[in-house]
């Protein structure tokens, strides 16, 4: 009997045991079905489940500037109507004038993405003027920092759908950054390089992107671009050659902001030149008088008579170049000088300020007192 009760009580347990491993295969199961559901995300895109929490998006009033300035130079705050914004964020400003000029400074293509900027030993500028946006010299390029509240999943219809006069710019931004943001590689180094914020996150820019590819495939967003989009990186050089010569700009070329800072470096950089130029006459000269001292070019008048031309021009060329460095830099002084008065003056009046140092303030307190 009780080996009898022995053999019932182990086929218990052993059918406990099997009951046990039942339970655990089947929840096995389903953690393995609820990580599957949580690592799959929209379009087929996985993601490891140890990704941290995506964050909800900001608002609009959280991704304006506090503050920005007018062409009045006047500080104010941003209008909550974004696409007041982003008329004022996204005017290209003088650039306007160099519109029918474009072919000669830059190619209509879309700009390259940011790791071969750096492959080309460009260093990125980050710049809040839009018109410097993609404008390229020795070395560097300017970049404008994508605006936070074009990333805004709720403004997308408003932004890059429905018709608007600022569609153009905004659509042409965007654009921009699509080709120049095409990889992880490239997200990272926009983050670094503060054009995007670091709080925006890699999944999120690869949706928005999808979307608006969808919107507009292959070549359909051109005909919806501003004129300036179509071209991508422009040569400042070239910039401020249509400033000078085309546009009658020709102390300061295209951008203040571009060129030299001080007078000496500008005499620094023209003298460089002078010099250059000087030394390649000296080898001209000593080798025409070498070539004098041979018997076939000793008696050819021909050859003489452009020796002696050549020798008075090495004479005269220098101080000429020198005489007009120094006219222009006297010029641009005055010039500068003159800008400024006139610009002191106008913003005097604009702020209800006299030279002598009163102000609106002063003027009330006088009448004040008066009465």
């Amino acid at each position: 009997m009780a080996y009898g009760a022995g053999l019932r009580h182990s086929a218990a347990c052993t059918d406990v045991a099997v009951v046990d491993v039942d339970m655990v295969i089947v929840l096995q199961i389903f953690y393995h079905m609820a990580l599957l559901s949580e690592m799959e995300m929209n379009g087929g895109i996985m993601e490891p489940s140890s990704s941290p929490p995506v964050q909800p998006e900001a608002s609009l009033e959280d991704t304006l500037p506090p503050n920005f300035r007018t062409k009045a130079q006047t500080t104010t705050t941003p209008s909550l109507q974004v696409l007041d914004f982003l008329k004022h964020d996204l005017a290209i400003g003088r650039l306007e004038d160099a519109l029918p000029y474009l072919w000669m400074v830059g190619r209509p293509l879309p700009p390259r993405p940011l790791n071969k900027q750096l492959v080309l030993d460009r260093k990125i500028i980050p710049t809040t003027d839009a018109s410097l946006h993609l404008v390229w010299t020795s070395r560097k390029i300017f970049l404008k920092p994508l605006p936070e509240c074009m990333m805004l999943n709720a403004l997308y219809q408003d932004l890059y759908v429905k018709p608007s006069e600022e569609r153009g710019h905004i659509l042409g931004f965007l654009h921009t950054y699509i080709a120049l943001v095409p990889t992880k590689l490239d997200f990272d180094l926009a983050v670094e390089h503060k054009l995007m914020p670091s709080s925006y996150e890699w999944m999120r820019w690869k949706r928005l992107v999808h979307r608006f590819l969808q919107e507009y495939p292959n070549n359909d967003i051109y005909p919806h671009l501003h004129t300036r989009y179509v071209y991508g990186e422009l040569r400042l050089s070239r910039l401020n050659k249509v400033y000078r010569f085309r546009l009658g700009h020709w102390l300061h070329g295209y951008s203040t902001l571009t060129g030299h800072t001080r007078y000496v470096d500008l005499l620094v950089d023209h003298l460089s030149v002078i010099t250059a130029s000087t030394i390649y006459i000296v080898v001209v000269l000593n080798a025409m008088q070498v070539a004098l001292s041979t018997k076939i070019l000793a008696t050819n008048m021909a050859f003489q008579r452009a020796c002696y031309g050549f020798a008075v021009f090495s004479i005269i060329s220098p101080i000429i170049a020198f005489t007009v460095l120094v006219g222009i830099l006297a010029a641009m002084v005055v010039a500068n000088l003159q800008r400024t008065l006139n610009m002191q003056q106008k913003r005097f009046e604009a702020l209800g300020i006299e030279p002598g140092g009163k102000g609106r303030q002063a003027k009330r307190k006088d009448i004040t007192q008066s009465a």
